[in-house]
């Protein structure tokens, strides 16, 4: 098991049909952390649009699924048959569902939602897909689809948590961690805008979206992605969500495992700030695989995620001195490359 530390951001909003109505946001994310067994784990829901509770039915999925994916994440990918463990988590998830109805004195279904989930121990994957709603997966430099959704006999239909036989419909995915540096979940309001079901391609705003999760803070990239959201919004009348957890470019491994006072000794930073200003230079660089840059291209790139340009210059000079980053010369100019990337 690798100790691999992932950052999570993401968002919901109010779609504009249901600010018309006053019907509340039924979009609902949630994510999880087993910091002893070193599991993580995200999850997304769609509360029903016919069904009056359905926001918090999907409140308590989201929340529910990710407290058994990092309890019992190996019993569950170790499962021979998929169906036992759609079946294990459907079950856990009812139960908790059936006792909310009781709370809220109304019926199971009106509690009803469809559900994503991810969740990794650092070495292997596991996706759950139940509905609609799309999970992207960055993968060797792309993002490509992981699981599409799933309608009933007409557009509109989909299935959800309370629906017949929901364990028998619930996707579960496995793969290895390789070659894997992020995954997102995002709702159908959301993939309507950032997926093209036709040509099956991403939006390339999640590159920059999962850029700014690798670089800034959990809170100013939700912030971020609140604003962006909330214009979002406006090119569809359904909520709008969206979680994704990535982890760094596969640079300085053996950093990555450190804590974050051993990270700031190394790099040579006073505090946060200083630490997160010296990843932004191993972003750019990692961004080019390998490839020397020159530092007018760092320079400008560090500009372009708050930096300054004298600020870049000091900090190119000081990751190279201190050995992080190393200059080879190519003519007419010096050109930076990161000094190791696994």
């Amino acid at each position: 098991m690798k100790n691999i530390v992932w950052r999570i951001s993401g968002t919901s909003v109010q779609g504009l049909h249901h600010i018309d109505k006053n019907i509340p946001c039924q979009d609902k994310i949630f994510s999880l952390k087993n910091e002893a067994d070193g599991i993580t784990a995200i999850a997304l829901a769609d509360g029903a649009g016919s069904a009056a509770m359905s926001h918090y039915g999907a409140d308590k999925a989201v929340k529910v699924i990710c407290e058994k994916l990092c309890e019992n994440f190996n019993k569950i990918i170790n499962f021979d048959d998929p169906g036992a463990a759609g079946d294990f988590l459907i079950k856990a998830i009812l139960t908790q569902l059936d006792i909310l109805s009781q709370e809220l004195n109304c019926k199971l279904e009106s509690l009803a939602s469809t559900l994503l989930a991810a969740a990794s121990d650092g070495e292997n994957i596991l996706l759950a897909h139940l509905g609609d709603g799309v999970i992207g997966c960055f993968k060797d430099g792309k993002i490509i689809p992981a699981s599409l959704p799933e309608n009933g006999e007409f557009k509109n239909e989909t299935f959800f948590t309370t629906s017949p036989y929901a364990e028998r419909r619930i996707r579960l995915i496995k793969d290895k961690i390789a070659g894997i540096s992020g995954i997102v979940l995002m709702s159908d309001g959301a993939a309507d805008v950032l997926y093209n079901s036709q040509n099956k391609k991403f939006a390339s705003l999640l590159d920059e979206i999962k850029k700014n999760c690798l670089i800034y803070s959990a809170e100013d990239n939700n912030i971020a992605l609140d604003n962006l959201f909330n214009n979002i919004k406006y090119k569809t009348h359904d909520d709008c969500s969206m979680i994704i957890m990535c982890r760094p470019d596969e640079y300085f491994r053996g950093y990555r495992d450190l804590d974050e006072n051993a990270q700031n000794y190394f790099l040579g930073a006073k505090n946060l700030a200083g630490k997160e200003n010296r990843e932004k230079i191993f972003s750019i660089l990692a961004q080019a695989d390998g490839e020397a840059l020159s530092s007018s291209v760092i320079i400008k790139s560090a500009c372009k995620l708050g930096l300054k340009r004298r600020q870049a210059s000091g900090l190119i000079k000081d990751l190279c001195k201190n050995g992080f980053i190393e200059y080879v010369k190519i003519f007419p100019r010096k050109r930076y490359k990161l000094k190791f990337l696994y």
